[in-house]
């Protein structure tokens, strides 16, 4: 019996691991000479999430990256955004 649960637990939990996620759209910003931006919209299960990438240029490597939920305000509340 304790193997039974053991066992089911660790199906539940392996299948809420993984999540259904899809790139949306993605655009190239310059900020100026020295930085660029990638900001790129994803879908994660039915939800939309902006993931920002700021880079230098020269070197080509990160300096900032930041992922934020998208809200969208119904009824005067804000709300997560669906895909």
């Amino acid at each position: 019996m304790k193997i039974i649960i053991i066992l089911l637990m660790a199906l539940f939990i392996s299948s809420q691991a993984y999540a259904d996620m899809e790139r949306l759209e993605k655009h190239e910003l310059e900020d100026n000479r020295y930085r660029d931006l990638d900001l790129i919209t994803y879908c994660v299960d039915g939800y939309k999430f902006i993931y920002i990438n700021d880079f230098l240029t020269n070197p080509g490597r990160a300096i900032a990256t930041s992922i934020v939920q998208f809200y969208i305000e119904k009824n005067g509340s804000a709300v997560p955004a669906k895909c």
